[in-house]
């Protein structure tokens, strides 16, 4: 149910959890595990689930930290393997906050929990997704640099997933899809929150990079819990519209202080995230 508006509250957490300082951090965690209380029913393999479970938050959590750091490291980003493994290290201190569990701790265990896990199947649930991910919504006229992002994504999900997902990398689609992200990035720059993090942990930067201000200023730990408490009403299995085949300068942020700021977990999620936010 409404695919879009729940990748904008996922947008929301995201850049919460990235850019925030830890009560920040905390706050979003929180509602997300609010949002996901209640969360239960049977899935199209006839599987009883609950939101709670944690394998099942460890899979979103870690795809999640997978896609970033992949996609971070194809479309010009530049990690070598410490830095990388302390990114996923970092994010499992996220994870654990959710209650996910198991979290690889390297990137290399990472990918190969994820390519190797024993419950990858087909499923109408999925094709459902990738039916929508293939015409979504959108303006004509954003299509067609939406399939190259899309043919660029894909080309960056395992094979072991590809083959489940019936989806084939497209020749040129990693050239083709970087130059339009970087293209994108020099002229969107990059995000105020990643910005704003900076100045908290005393980090220099060049503020050329950076956009002058959010492009929606309405982005507010205010409005996020409100968000998520509206996914946690709509999500609840009891209502008709259900699903039961479930799956900055935010003022606190600008408030925060920086002790509290420069022990988020978030060092490098800052690099991978902040061009497109």
């Amino acid at each position: 149910e409404d695919p879009l508006g729940r990748l904008s509250r996922t947008s929301f957490y995201v850049t919460s959890a990235t850019f925030g300082a830890i009560p920040e951090v905390e706050e979003a965690v929180d509602l997300v595990n609010s949002a996901h209380q209640g969360v239960r029913g049977i899935s199209h393999r006839g599987e009883a689930y609950s939101a709670s479970i944690p394998e099942l938050a460890a899979w979103v959590h870690n795809t999640l930290t997978d896609s970033f750091l992949e996609g971070y490291q194809r479309f010009g980003g530049r990690l070598d393997p410490d830095e990388a493994d302390q990114f996923v290290e970092e994010q499992t201190k996220i994870g654990q906050m959710l209650g996910a569990s198991p979290l690889p701790a390297t990137a290399v265990e990472l990918r190969k929990w994820i390519a190797e896990h024993p419950a990858l199947a087909s499923s109408p649930g999925m094709k459902a997704a990738i039916g929508f991910l293939r015409s979504p919504p959108i303006p004509v006229a954003q299509k067609v640099g939406y399939q190259v992002l899309m043919n660029g994504a894909v080309a960056t999900i395992p094979r072991e997933l590809t083959s489940v997902l019936g989806l084939t990398a497209t020749p040129g689609a990693r050239a083709s899809s970087t130059a339009l992200v970087l293209g994108l990035r020099r002229i969107m720059k990059n995000s105020p929150a990643w910005r704003a993090a900076l100045e908290r942990c005393g980090v220099p930067y060049d503020q050329r990079l950076f956009r002058d201000q959010l492009a929606e200023p309405a982005r507010s730990p205010a409005r996020l819990s409100r968000m998520m408490r509206r996914m946690s009403v709509e999500e609840r299995p009891d209502r008709p519209s259900a699903n039961s085949n479930g799956s900055a300068k935010p003022s606190a942020w600008g408030q925060s202080e920086p002790n509290s700021t420069c022990e988020a977990p978030m060092v490098w999620a800052s690099s991978a995230i902040g061009s497109s936010w």
